[in-house]
C-alpha cells in the first residue's frame, strides 16, 4: 500500500471522528465510500498468473463465499493441521476486505484503516467503519476481515457485529489465493494466525 499523504500544509482534518488525509472532495464519511459487493476473485485481487503478493493492491469491499479456507502459517488457528500450516474451513462467509493505515493511532482493541479512491484517502477506525457498514451487510455464519495486522495488535469484537455471527481476524499480513478450476475454485486467506471473536 502506498504511504498516506498529508493534507496541504501537512495538516489533517477531523470530521465526525474521521481523519481525512489529502484533499477529499467526494469522500466526507464512511457512508460516501464505494463499499460494494464484489466477486471473490475481484475482491481478493486474484488474477491468473499472480505468483506473489500484490503490495500495491488497494481494493476494498465485501463478498459472499460459499466456502473459504483460512490458513495459519504460524500454527495458531482452529481445526486441522497439515505440514506446519493450520487450516480452518468455513461455510457461508462474508469477507470484508480492508486496508490498515501505515500509521495506526487507534486505541486498544481497534485499528485505523486507510481506504483509497483514486487519489483520495479516508482514514477511519475499524470500529467506526463497521458501525456504519455492518448493519447494511447480509448475515452469514461467519464474517472474515481480510485485513493485514502487521503489528499483531489484538482486536476486540466491535459492538456493531451481528449477534451469533463468528468474526475471524488475522495477525500478520494476509494473502489471498485460489486453487482448482475457475468454476470449482476454492479460495483462501493465509496469515500468521487467525482468531475467532
Amino acid at each position: 500500500m502506498r504511504p498516506a499523504r498529508a493534507a496541504p500544509g501537512g495538516s489533517t482534518l477531523e470530521l465526525q471522528g474521521l481523519t481525512i488525509i489529502a484533499e477529499i472532495r467526494n469522500i466526507g464519511s464512511t457512508r460516501d465510500l464505494p463499499f460494494v459487493e464484489q466477486s471473490p476473485r475481484e475482491l481478493l485481487g486474484i488474477v491468473p498468473g499472480r505468483i506473489a503478493v500484490d503490495a500495491d493492491f488497494e481494493g476494498f469491499g465485501w463478498g459472499r463465499f460459499a466456502r473459504l479456507r483460512l490458513e495459519a502459517v504460524g500454527g495458531e488457528c482452529e481445526h486441522s493441521a497439515s505440514q506446519g500450516v493450520v487450516t480452518t474451513e468455513l461455510l457461508d462467509v462474508i469477507v470484508v476486505a480492508l486496508h490498515v493505515a501505515d500509521e495506526d493511532a487507534s486505541g486498544t482493541g481497534d485499528l485505523d484503516l486507510e481506504l483509497r479512491v483514486d487519489d483520495e484517502a479516508l482514514v477511519v477506525s475499524l470500529t467506526t467503519f463497521l458501525a456504519t457498514w455492518a448493519p447494511r451487510l447480509p448475515t452469514a455464519q461467519a464474517w472474515v476481515l481480510a485485513l493485514c495486522n502487521p503489528t499483531e495488535k489484538p482486536i476486540a469484537r466491535p459492538a456493531s457485529m451481528p449477534e451469533g455471527v463468528a468474526l475471524w481476524v488475522a495477525t500478520g499480513d494476509v494473502d489471498a489465493w485460489a486453487e482448482g478450476s475457475f468454476d470449482a475454485q476454492i479460495c483462501g486467506l493465509t496469515a500468521t494466525s487467525w482468531k475467532c471473536l
